[in-house]
């Protein structure tokens, strides 16, 4: 590994780092940082880093509290994965190299998991607008972060990596996210149509035999806490946990502030999902939905949002 240190105006250094920031680098790192007075405005380019571990992340987070303005550029994509799969990007401006080639493979990509979708999407494309609903936009960055605060929410509820998540509410932007959530998991996404009465939505809990249970807008909850009551007795008490993802929570709020992130939502692609109807259910990979027009009866106007294989 080599640093080099530029400095661009009175109070701003540059920062070179090459090569890999690991635990056999982290001390060198550390003795050229050690030279930089504390407080100063520093710009840590990683054009020519192609590799950092946990060490070298400990690294830059002991960089980050000695140096407040720190930033950090031309990011390459396989170190900005571990900064998304690690929540560095929550703290630290982060700024990606500029690789079009690169950039485009990922927009032409489709044979993949959604879970990889949406953390390519918010690599290369975090600031651009993903959608618009009900007159607020969400980048693909926003909808990156807020499906992992759902996840974590998630995980603390117990839901693991195989275990199946029903989720069941109007289309919105909270569904949205409450799908993405299950991925991030490993989880199997067990859409269930909202407009059903409660006792066939209990009936296809039970036919997937799903133990928890994400719910938007639904036509028959109109009072949520019978609802709930109904479902979990239809359901033969079976559902472990309710988790609400209704239109009238916010959860781009919760991005302001402090955010813990757990390192246990992480799974390995490709994660599955499961559609079910009034008389069976199939598990499908992500490829398989590429590959089809299933998706287009499941995400109905969101459809457009995901990038599916022309033949």
């Amino acid at each position: 590994m080599a640093v080099s240190i530029t400095r661009l105006n009175a109070s701003t250094l540059k920062i070179f780092v090459d090569g890999k920031l690991n635990a056999l680098t982290a001390s060198k790192f550390r003795r050229e940082m050690e030279k930089i007075s504390a407080g100063t405005r520093i710009i840590l380019d990683f054009r020519n880093l192609f590799y950092i571990s946990s060490a070298g992340l400990r690294e830059i987070f002991i960089c980050r509290k000695k140096y407040p303005d720190m930033r950090i550029e031309n990011v390459s994509r396989d170190v900005n994965l571990i900064f998304l799969m690690t929540g560095f990007e929550e703290f630290i401006p982060i700024t990606l190299a500029e690789d079009d080639a690169l950039k485009n493979a990922v927009a032409n990509e489709s044979n993949i998991s959604f879970k990889k979708f949406l953390r390519d999407k918010a690599a290369f494309f975090g600031d651009e607008v993903a959608i618009v609903t009900a007159g607020e936009e969400y980048t693909w960055q926003e909808i990156e972060r807020c499906s992992k605060i759902i996840a974590n929410d998630l995980c603390k509820r117990n839901v693991r990596q195989g275990n199946r998540v029903a989720i069941c509410g109007a289309k919105s932007i909270n569904w949205l996210l409450a799908f993405f959530a299950s991925q991030k998991l490993g989880a199997i996404a067990v859409v269930i149509d909202s407009n059903l009465s409660v006792e066939k939505i209990a009936a296809l809990i039970n036919l997937a035999d799903a133990k928890y249970f994400c719910y938007g807008e639904i036509p028959a909850m109109t009072n949520e806490k019978i609802f709930l009551y109904e479902l979990q007795k239809y359901s033969g008490g079976k559902i472990q946990a309710f988790y609400s993802v209704r239109d009238e929570l916010d959860f781009k709020a919760r991005l302001v502030g402090k955010s813990k992130f757990y390192t246990i939502v992480r799974a390995e692609d490709p994660c599955a999902m499961i559609f079910t109807s009034d008389t069976s259910s199939e598990i499908f990979s992500a490829n398989d939905i590429w590959d089809s027009r299933e998706y287009q009866k499941i995400f109905g106007d969101f459809a457009n949002i995901f990038y599916v294989r022309e033949d």
